[in-house]
């Protein structure tokens, strides 16, 4: 009678150890690694250049992602495309956000929000003056993005998106002007506000790790 008392208490004490494992295990998710995209970005609009891209999974639907581009002119190159009249860079920060309405994260369609803050430098030149103009401006904005994440093979990955954007750049023009009297140069500033809307469009390849 002992020995089946015996038994019991230790098949009872067996029960409540398994069902106090799982209902930790329950509790206490495993932990699963944040997939993350890093690829080139180019606008399929006006404007030039390229950016280097990243986005990182939030969750199942949910990612941000931040992007570095560079804009310039390719005739600025004087010894490669000969010689140029103009000089023009620019370079911007674009944070964001993108909610996946189908599949999941970095793997779907998706829409989403990004933060546009731009700086940008402007040069023209002249065989008269060393420098003819010079134009420097802030600008910063926002757009709304509709695109699709397409993950391939091997981590590849491909993305395209396509949405509308509000621009407000600041920015001041200095020109040189000739004196009448002496023939000296006297610098002219001149300071502008603008506000634009337009299409955004990207195309990005990279790869998921």
């Amino acid at each position: 009678m002992h020995g089946v008392a015996g038994v019991m208490t230790a098949l009872l004490l067996a029960a409540a150890s398994n069902e106090g494992e799982a209902a930790t295990s329950a509790t206490v998710p495993l932990f699963e690694p944040r997939r993350m995209f890093v690829g080139v970005t180019v606008p399929l609009m006006d404007r030039n250049g390229f950016s280097v891209e990243g986005e990182r999974e939030v969750d199942e639907h949910v990612s941000v992602n931040l992007g570095l581009r560079v804009a310039f002119d390719l005739e600025t190159w004087n010894g490669l495309l000969g010689e140029s009249d103009e000089a023009y860079l620019r370079v911007g920060l674009e944070p964001g956000a993108r909610f996946y309405l189908t599949g999941s994260s970095l793997n779907g369609m998706w829409v989403g929000p990004r933060l546009e803050v731009a700086h940008g430098w402007r040069e023209l030149n002249d065989g008269e003056h060393p420098v003819r103009s010079l134009e420097r401006a802030w600008s910063v904005g926002g757009a709304v993005l509709t695109g699709y994440s397409l993950r391939l093979g091997r981590g590849f990955t491909v993305q395209a998106a396509l949405g509308v954007g509000l621009t407000y750049e600041r920015g001041t023009v200095s020109e040189p002007t000739t004196l009448t009297s002496g023939g000296g140069l006297l610098e002219l500033r001149t300071r502008y506000d603008d506000w634009s809307a337009g299409p955004r469009g990207q195309l990005a390849v990279g790869w998921t790790f």
